[in-house]
């Protein structure tokens, strides 16, 4: 599973799309030339009611399941926000202390967002929640406190302070994240089981054009395919090409570039 979301965009929709078609072909054969479906049409009202049903009930499905997974990447993202937003907090906080102690709280927020974006981010992309974390990255964090504790409570901003435990917390919150998979195997096989009966009910009725019943059946297996590789992707906020950016450390490590040493 990890291997293929590490494919390229591009590519997972070719095997996706590809694959999807081509057993959609080698079903409608099958159903045509083995299991010899009825030309009559006498069974498309029963089995029309039946993929009505199955299909309002698996429409459902992937609507909730889809929303609570774009849920889940948001509320990862909103943490990278706040954690980036965290750390430019402090950093301005920080210009009010004397040199060094001023350029001291700058490596070290510029070390730590460094780590997270080159070091954490390929190690939350192996889901992993105990690999998740860099150790340099906590030791950058951990002298960022060393640093606040060396003054007395009155001559550090408490709001720096808080700013700095928010860091802390929204760090965890991310690895946590990271280490996680919010859909269960039962939830998958719930998922492809209702796709194959939804296809395979659609197969069964007849249409006097199998061009354009082939056709049909192509869209509707598209349509599932594609809902389907969107709740894999969004399920893994860290891996493949839907994952979420450290764009806004990137954006971090800008602002500590300007302001004035």
């Amino acid at each position: 599973m990890k291997v293929f979301l590490c494919l390229p965009v591009w590519l997972q929709l070719i095997l996706v799309l590809g694959g999807s078609i081509g057993s959609v072909y080698v079903g409608m054969w099958l159903m045509h030339c083995k299991m010899k479906i009825p030309v009559n049409g006498a069974h498309n009202e029963i089995t029309g009611y039946i993929f009505s049903v199955a299909g309002v009930l698996y429409a459902l499905l992937l609507a909730f399941l889809i929303t609570a997974v774009w849920e889940g990447v948001n509320d990862v993202s909103n943490a990278v926000s706040r954690e980036a937003a965290a750390i430019i907090t402090i950093a301005r906080y920080s210009e009010e202390f004397p040199n060094p102690v001023r350029h001291q709280v700058y490596d070290q927020l510029r070390n730590y967002a460094e780590l997270v974006i080159n070091d954490e981010w390929k190690r939350m992309s192996q889901g992993n929640i105990e690999n998740n974390g860099s150790l340099r990255a906590t030791v950058a964090l951990n002298n960022l406190y060393t640093i606040y504790r060396q003054y007395p409570p009155a001559a550090v901003n408490s709001e720096a302070m808080r700013n700095l435990d928010d860091l802390s917390s929204r760090r965890i919150l991310r690895l946590m994240s990271g280490g996680t998979q919010p859909l269960p195997r039962i939830v998958w096989i719930m998922l492809v089981s209702g796709a194959i009966i939804i296809i395979y009910f659609s197969m069964i009725l007849y249409l006097e054009n199998l061009r354009l019943h082939i056709f049909i059946v192509s869209l509707l297996t598209i349509l599932i395919v594609m809902c389907l590789w969107s709740i894999l992707n969004l399920s893994n906020a860290f891996i493949g090409g839907l994952q979420v950016s450290p764009d806004a450390l990137k954006y971090a490590l800008h602002v500590i570039d300007t302001l004035p040493k």
